[in-house]
């Protein structure tokens, strides 16, 4: 008895049947036996060895990318310290509008930046006549004068009338009693850039009569010196 079979798998055949191996197609009997197998081992490996030539490809390539990477890095560092300068280095150190005690620049009132080369706009803000303790501002008493302030070193004051039949605005002086010329600059105590500071002068009001004031502050920094600030007091005699 004679009978073929057509697989896809190496097959053992019985005596009869013959396969092109070529084309695993039936062209006819033969009693010799056994078929011929597929194809061999080393024909199926070529795209195998193929898959690993580019698996390896790939692989090297993102080696040589890795490998660029972190060259580019390696030069980004090198290129920034060779061009970067320390503020603290310099001659004079921060552009000469700081120090640095601890390895950093520490600004000067008015400066700011990692080298103080940068100014920051001065601020005046809540002028204010204290005249509490005589329950009004009264001729022949001392009242404070107070403010808070930002980044400014200097200030200046100025007395007008507003209306009133008194002879005399008064007169400024500092706390420790030195009389403030108006409109004349006097020093604000150093500050750290951005920290708001109170200051204090005192106004001796004197003179005859009911008059309207108006007391006017200004301030000024290395940024500039912003409107004055002002301030309406009704002095009674």
């Amino acid at each position: 008895m004679r009978f073929c079979a057509t697989l896809f798998f190496t097959l053992v055949l019985t005596s009869g049947c013959k396969f092109d191996k070529s084309a695993l197609q039936y062209t006819g009997f033969q009693d010799s036996g056994v078929a011929d197998s597929l194809p061999d081992a080393s024909r199926d490996a070529a795209p195998k060895d193929s898959g690993a030539d580019v698996s390896n490809s790939d692989s090297q390539q993102d080696t040589i990318a890795s490998d660029t990477n972190q060259a580019d890095a390696e030069q980004s560092d090198a290129l920034q310290q060779d061009t970067g300068v320390d503020p603290c280095q310099t001659s004079p150190p921060c552009n000469d509008h700081g120090t640095c005690p601890s390895g950093t620049c520490l600004c000067d009132t008015g400066y700011t930046g990692a080298s103080c080369d940068a100014t920051v706009a001065p601020t005046i803000t809540n002028l204010n006549v204290d005249c509490t303790s005589t329950g009004g501002c009264k001729s022949g008493n001392t009242y404070p004068v107070t403010w808070d302030f930002t980044n400014a070193t200097t200030f200046s004051a100025s007395l007008a009338w507003v209306s009133g039949t008194m002879t005399s605005l008064g007169t400024l002086q500092t706390t420790t009693g030195s009389p403030i010329t108006l409109g004349s600059p006097y020093q604000l105590p150093t500050t750290t850039t951005n920290t708001v500071t109170p200051h204090t002068i005192n106004w001796i009001m004197d003179g005859t009569g009911e008059k309207q004031v108006n007391i006017s502050i200004t301030v000024t920094g290395p940024g500039g010196s912003p409107p004055p600030a002002n301030k309406s007091v009704h002095v009674l005699y």
